[in-house]
């Protein structure tokens, strides 16, 4: 064969091969447009979506307010607390009493020293009484006592036989009031003023458990939408990797391409499917966590499906560390709750220091006693004003050195001191906090914007390194990379963009302003 037969079959050859692999190319073109066209060939089996029960955020809100059980199980407590306060005001309650009683008495008769004889006797007495006493809620600790009493005996002398009668009766009012101990406060008021308290935090603890659901459902709620988002991200990353995988067996079959690429290929479509099954699996995960906050009855939905309406974005917001703080320092439940246990404590100490005062007590009576040989004599005789009495009595006691009294005093000053540390302590967790999310705000908001335009440029990558593979100027592997790359980027897209709008609900919470956020308000019946 002479040179130039040789160079001729060389060119026919190269062109021969160039024809199959348009011929290839466009083979590939077709399969992967009936692919697209038939849709579910190659792909992963869908995943299951069940009924869906399409809901927004504040749909969510509104069932969790409605059947939340953690907010169900704390409504309870500001009707308890009430009932407790209610019940501190029987220090006030007046006593009424009766009594009644009757008694039978001998005696035998005898000589007394003298030697005169006495004769035997009996007697017997009827009493009955009625009283009321209690405190005055006055603010001063001043007591009374109301009472009235009749007793009536009646005497038999047998020798010689002789009978006869003997009745008494009483009423008065008798006021006390102390100078000293229990003037100012006593153990009553104590407990009502820290009742009152224990109130007001029982309603703050409610407010906080509802911030605490509200800030759970809207960031369970960004989440699952985050999930499905994921979702649509690893089915795209799960048709390009089927797509490639056809593409390498045809061109393995020409000899286009080694079987090591078509290998990798197959390999990449295992993992995207792998993926995908992941994250329909923490779709259901996320799911069941919003379920939980939004009923009260899980089985009930059983096989409903969340399906949020919205979609995640990124709207810029202005922050201010210094309006932050203050709003937080006002709002926040657990501040108002330290507020209101520092005035507990500053009634405790003001009881223990009254507690080591020496009692001075004085008690004013006035009252009628009448003696008669009848009952009706002598209830005739009360109303006629004839027997009064009336009286001043002042009663000084004390411990000496009353070192309980003034131990206990000590021990609540070093508590008051205790407590005033947690609460700067409080202030300064809340003010780490907002300023925390504050910052997670600003670092998410610019990590939207960059995972943004790395996705775009991905989405670019990967369609260039396709029309070199295309043109023969790329490999297999470079588009895997490619593809795995762009696949990462929209996965960081899409966090970012669920991180920046959880950022945002935890700095409304952060600021105690969570109610505000979604145009809330709590109002309580206790006062």
């Amino acid at each position: 064969m002479s040179e130039d037969e040789s160079f001729d079959e060389t060119v026919v050859i190269q062109q021969t091969v160039r024809v199959m692999r348009v011929f290839f190319l466009l083979g590939v073109v077709l399969v992967g447009a009936l692919t697209m066209v038939q849709g579910q060939t190659n792909r992963a089996p869908a995943f299951n979506m069940g009924t869906n029960k399409p809901i927004t955020l504040p749909n969510a809100i509104q069932m969790a307010l409605e059947h939340n059980l953690s907010v169900a199980i704390e409504r309870f407590n500001p009707r308890l607390a009430g009932f407790t306060l209610s019940g501190s005001y029987g220090a006030y309650d007046p006593v009424l009493s009766f009594s009644a009683g009757h008694a039978f008495n001998t005696s035998p008769g005898g000589v007394d020293a003298q030697g005169r004889s006495y004769a035997p006797r009996e007697s017997e007495r009827d009493s009955f009484g009625v009283g009321l006493n209690g405190a005055i809620p006055t603010g001063t600790g001043l007591s009374y006592d109301i009472f009235a009493n009749t007793s009536g005996s009646d005497f038999t002398s047998y020798v010689p036989r002789l009978a006869t009668s003997d009745y008494v009766a009483s009423e008065g009012i008798s006021l006390t009031q102390p100078l000293l101990k229990n003037f100012l406060i006593d153990g009553a008021r104590l407990q009502i003023q820290i009742n009152k308290r224990d109130l007001r935090i029982s309603e703050w603890r409610l407010r906080q458990q509802i911030m605490v659901t509200i800030a759970g459902v809207e960031q369970a709620y960004y989440r699952l939408i985050f999930s499905r988002e994921n979702i649509k991200v690893q089915e795209t990353a799960y048709e390009l990797a089927q797509q490639l995988v056809r593409e390498s067996k045809k061109r393995v079959q020409v000899g286009a391409i080694a079987p090591l690429d078509e290998k990798q290929a197959e390999s990449q479509a295992a993992a995207t499917e792998a993926s995908l099954i992941e994250a329909q699996r923490n779709y259901s995960q996320q799911e069941n966590a919003l379920k939980a906050l939004v009923t009260d009855d899980f089985a009930s939905l059983l096989g409903q499906n969340l399906n949020p309406i919205e979609n995640l974005v990124a709207v810029p917001v202005v922050t201010s560390l210094s309006d932050s703080w203050s709003r937080g320092l006002t709002s926040r439940p657990e501040i108002q709750e330290r507020k209101l246990t520092l005035e507990k404590q500053d009634f405790t100490l003001k009881y223990q220091k009254n507690q080591i005062w020496p009692s001075l007590d004085v008690t004013a009576s006035y009252g009628q006693n009448a003696n008669n040989l009848s009952y009706s004599d002598v209830l005739q005789d009360l109303g006629r004003d004839k027997g009064p009495n009336y009286g001043l009595v002042g009663r000084l006691s004390f411990p000496i050195g009353n070192t309980a009294a003034k131990t206990r005093y000590q021990s609540s000053k070093i508590n008051k001191q205790q407590l005033l540390l947690q609460y700067k302590q409080q202030e300064q967790s809340i003010m780490v906090e907002i300023d925390d999310a504050i910052k997670t705000i600003r670092s998410t908001f610019e990590q939207v914007q960059s995972s943004r335009a790395a996705r775009a440029y991905a989405q670019d990558a990967l369609f260039a390194e396709q029309k070199k593979l295309e043109n023969g100027r790329s490999t297999s592997y470079l588009v895997l990379q490619s593809q795995r790359d762009l696949t990462q980027r929209q996965f960081d897209e899409i966090q970012a963009l669920a991180q920046y709008n959880i950022a945002l609900s935890d700095l409304a919470f952060r600021e105690g302003t969570i109610l505000e956020r979604h145009n809330l308000s709590i109002s309580f019946d206790n006062k």
